[in-house]
């Protein structure tokens, strides 16, 4: 898989910081491109191997018809990821998009005669991106409802959600997801009274952008069969509530689930239809392969749907969500892994909130809310018990750790497990790893667990204060700075999928304040 770029890589921390993408080819079963801003490239239903020739003569106006059904892109800077061969200027591939050859213009030219020829002269190559943490399933269902990542008031959410509820039926909920009250002016989390001003009547839920918390008005809550007033409280989740124990309309993690049980299903004709689009909107950010952690049977079967017909355009490492029904047939009937396109053979499970919900778990309290130190899922012993079930099935393992009490639980768990099962073939991760006591940093290492670290972490409180030494929210425990880890996730913090070109360059721009590490 490769991806075109406008601009020569510059140096950054150690790599490279990338420019605005212009061309991105899937090297497998199929072969796409973009236009230099992004747009798809028309398919005229001749076939992916025109519409990606007609792209790079949008982008380049340099492009040669050949009969051979042979391509050879040449004149760009290509990063092979090769120490034998670092770089290379030409590369020729075949109808069904397996590369024939890697090296200088001339040769390659040479050895193909008449090849349809691309000449990307002043761009760069480098291989196709792989999101390790990309919620693919998760990307499609939000793009059917109310978008509203990036909005930076209670007036701009409400405006969005009024234009998005224009296209609703009468009866239909108006369900949203992306809101982030870290980046409204008045940062405390909002309220049902704020949705009931303006939809008084229609039920409302929106899911915050880490998909840890949401928010509902007076509508939707009326309709759980429970009383949502009181003290008591979901293990692993939270509802806020006012001075007289009424619910505000905020939940947090598993409390979430009162709601969510009673939010009509999307359709699955919406669902498959939804997949295509974010299967696009990967292609066009340069991603040609991505992780979705924690997925069901249904999600499955849909990617399966997609794969036989051909339209599965990316890589999908797909992990079963949590270690019940789903991994339980998974261990059963075996893992996964089809046509090169659709692997399962790990599982998703949890160990605590988010930060910017006030959910991860901490060893101390949260600075901004004193008394609180999120939410802990399973303590040691029930985590480990987790663990071992999947790895007797001989799977891989991803738990979800933000805060640095449940990174601690779960390296014990995953250490206690491991040792239970020494011919498990291990690479077992810790997604997220955000917040980690200094005591544990070095376990990742010795345990040789994988941290899933992403630039979000840098972001889920809104950054860090100007002085770079501290969290805003109080999360500093290093001082003069914080930790620091490979950055093997990516995208932008709406957790779903983001543009890893894009934070990358806003990384650099920031000078280096919400840098983690180089890719």
């Amino acid at each position: 898989s490769l991806l075109c770029l406008t601009r020569p890589l510059r140096s950054a921390t150690g790599w490279a910081t990338w420019g605005r993408a212009v061309f991105m080819l899937t090297v497998g079963l199929s072969l796409f491109g973009c236009a230099q801003d992004r747009e798809e490239a028309a398919d005229d239903g001749t076939g992916p191997g025109t519409a990606a020739v007609q792209a790079a003569t949008d982008s380049s106006g340099e492009t040669t018809q050949g009969g051979t059904g042979i391509t050879v892109i040449h004149g760009a800077l290509s990063h092979t990821m090769n120490a034998g061969l670092p770089t290379a200027s030409a590369l020729a591939f075949d109808e069904k998009g397996e590369l024939l050859m890697v090296g200088d213009s001339e040769r390659v030219l040479e050895s193909h005669p008449g090849a349809a020829l691309i000449d990307l002269t002043g761009k760069t190559i480098i291989p196709g991106l792989i999101d390790s943490h990309g919620h693919l399933h998760g990307l499609a269902e939000s793009l059917t409802r109310a978008q509203l990542s990036g909005t930076r008031s209670l007036d701009e959410v409400i405006t969005r959600l009024k234009a998005h509820e224009a296209k609703l039926g009468d009866d239909d909920w108006l369900l949203g997801r992306g809101w982030d009250q870290n980046d409204w002016p008045e940062q405390a989390f909002p309220t049902r009274e704020n949705l009931d001003a303006h939809f008084p009547n229609r039920p409302v839920w929106l899911r915050r952008v880490d998909g840890h918390a949401a928010w509902g008005n007076s509508a939707a809550l009326a309709m759980v069969d429970q009383d949502l007033s009181g003290e008591w409280q979901v293990d692993g989740g939270m509802i806020h509530r006012d001075a007289a124990g009424q619910p505000t309309g905020i939940f947090i993690d598993r409390a979430m689930g009162l709601v969510e049980s009673i939010v009509p299903s999307t359709s699955d004709a919406v669902m498959m239809d939804a997949i295509d689009l974010a299967l696009t909107r990967l292609l066009s950010l340069g991603l040609t392969g991505v992780h979705d952690p924690g997925i069901g049977r249904v999600a499955l079967d849909r990617f399966q749907r997609k794969l036989e017909q051909g339209k599965l355009h990316t890589r999908l490492y797909a992990m079963t969500d949590g270690a019940g029904e789903t991994l339980e047939w998974l261990c059963e009937q075996g893992p996964i892994a089809r046509e090169g396109r659709l692997f399962m053979r790990s599982t998703k499970l949890y160990g605590d909130g988010a930060l910017g919900s006030r959910g991860a778990a901490l060893l101390e309290d949260y600075s901004d809310d004193p008394g609180n130190r999120g939410l802990l899922f399973l303590e040691a012993e029930a985590m480990q018990a987790q663990i071992e079930k999947v790895l007797a099935c001989g799977y891989q393992a991803g738990v979800h750790a933000i805060g640095d009490r449940a990174n601690r639980v779960v390296i014990d768990a995953l250490e206690a497990a491991m040792a239970s099962f020494p011919d498990n073939p291990g690479r077992h991760r810790v997604e997220h790893a955000q917040i980690v006591h200094p005591d544990d940093l070095g376990r990742f290492a010795e345990s040789d667990l994988q941290d899933q670290a992403a630039e979000f972490a840098c972001r889920a409180v809104d950054g860090i204060d100007g002085d770079g030494g501290t969290w805003r929210a109080g999360l500093g425990l290093f001082p003069g700075g914080r930790t620091e880890f490979p950055e093997i996730g990516g995208g932008k913090p709406d957790v779903i999928i983001g543009d890893p070109l894009q934070v990358r360059m806003e990384a650099d721009e920031d000078g280096g304040d919400r840098h983690i590490g180089d890719v």
